[in-house]
């Protein structure tokens, strides 16, 4: 009977194990958190909120179009702006 067991639980553990990389993006960061407010960002970067609109506002820092949402910020793009300026 703990054979049938084992074997009916291969099939969900597989699914959850999907659900899980699929709920992850390539560096391993739930996709919930790869998208960052204002707030958020300015604390990530180690810079003020207005620091994190100037760098808006000049096209060095690009916005995410959410409709409805405030300025959201792509993980992504905040560590490509790190490597850019180390």
């Amino acid at each position: 009977m703990s054979t049938n067991r084992v074997a009916t639980l291969d099939p969900l553990s597989q699914l959850v194990k999907e659900a899980v990389i699929a709920a992850l993006d390539e560096s391993g960061r739930p996709l919930s958190q790869r998208l960052l407010t204002t707030a958020q960002t300015a604390e990530y970067l180690g810079i003020s909120e207005d620091s994190v609109r100037n760098l808006h506002a000049a096209g060095t820092l690009r916005k995410v179009k959410i409709v409805g949402v405030k300025l959201m910020f792509d993980v992504k793009d905040l560590d490509k702006l790190i490597e850019e300026n180390k």
